[in-house]
């Protein structure tokens, strides 16, 4: 039987991740998502990701937008974005990602959760990784920009980490790392992603 989560050390902080299996929506769930143009997919360099073909809905997260649908609504945001829909980078957006990740990281106590639910002070990686976003999204970042996607850590278990989504790179706020770097250089396998724009859809990586 696999862990539910695990605990790993990173930038001298302990921290929870989630080794649990992410299960997918029950049947009729899995509507595929609106099309998406082809610039939109198109990568148009290794620190930018190209979303694939519609993805299942994990079941907690499906489970918390019928809860909450205000957390799977989109959002416009405040920020200037591209075409895409990633926020145009800057100082002072980079600085706020740093800050938004080391003050999560630091303020959620690890443990194991079954739902997904942003904003509580004891969670695993789904919790840092809802809290983030949902912290960027107060801060006026659009739906577009920042993503939850799950991954594969190198002992095979399920994680979810928050995407940023800039004009520069998409960039991974890890509950597990206290850096910030660019998705194509953590060492991770990438499974599913939340789409964009829509936030009922998830997309292939």
């Amino acid at each position: 039987m696999a862990p539910r989560f695990c605990l790993a050390i990173a930038s001298s902080f302990l921290f929870a991740g989630c080794a649990q299996t992410f299960a997918q929506s029950p049947g009729g769930l899995n509507a595929p998502a609106p099309n998406i143009s082809a610039d939109y997919l198109t990568k148009s360099n290794r620190d930018k990701i190209a979303f694939g073909e519609a993805a299942a809905i994990p079941s907690g997260y499906y489970e918390m937008c019928v809860a909450q649908p205000g957390l799977c609504r989109t959002h416009r945001g405040r920020l200037a974005t591209t075409r895409d829909g990633s926020v145009v980078v800057s100082g002072s957006t980079m600085a706020q990602l740093s800050s938004v990740n080391a003050s999560v990281n630091a303020s959620i106590h690890p443990a194991y959760r079954s739902d997904w639910t942003p904003g509580r002070d004891t969670g695993d990686c789904k919790d840092f990784a809802m809290t983030k976003r949902q912290r960027l999204l107060d801060a006026g970042w659009p739906s577009s920009a920042v993503p939850v996607a799950i991954v594969r850590t190198a002992f095979g278990e399920k994680h979810l980490v928050l995407v940023a989504r800039t004009s520069e790179a998409d960039y991974v706020l890890d509950n597990l790392d206290g850096a910030i770097s660019p998705w194509s250089r953590v060492g991770y396998a990438w499974e599913k992603i939340q789409s964009a724009n829509d936030g009922l859809s998830w997309r292939k990586l």
